[in-house]
């Protein structure tokens, strides 16, 4: 329910056991400032290595350009847009026995032309 309830523009879900690396915040706000109509961020971590930065347009391009789908899964690397995404909470909540609602909100909040980065 964070992104139904939050009042800011972004919402960052961090599990309870993960902490996030010195700069991160600096990081994300710099992102934010920089791409301010991106439909999420979706960060590297100990356990996704990712070496380049991918960016993507549209779902189509987002689910062929992830090497693993568990790096969208990984609740804490991202940082999503409550603008672009509020308006898929009903699909995403058909989806809440998969533990996994935030994946179908970016797969759905990326249409045809959202950005992902």
């Amino acid at each position: 329910r964070c992104v139904e309830v939050a009042e800011g523009d972004w919402v960052w879900v961090v599990g309870d056991d993960d902490v996030p690396v010195s700069g991160a915040v600096e990081a994300v706000l710099r992102n934010i400032r920089q791409y301010p109509n991106t439909v999420v961020f979706n960060y590297s971590s100990d356990i996704f290595r990712r070496e380049a930065e991918i960016v993507t347009i549209g779902r189509a391009d987002l689910l062929y350009r992830y090497d693993n789908l568990m790096e969208l899964v990984f609740i804490s690397c991202s940082v999503l847009n409550t603008r672009e995404i509020r308006p898929h909470l009903m699909v995403a909540y058909h989806f809440l026995s998969y533990s996994s609602p935030h994946v179908v909100l970016m797969i759905a909040a990326a249409g045809e032309g959202g950005v992902c980065r």
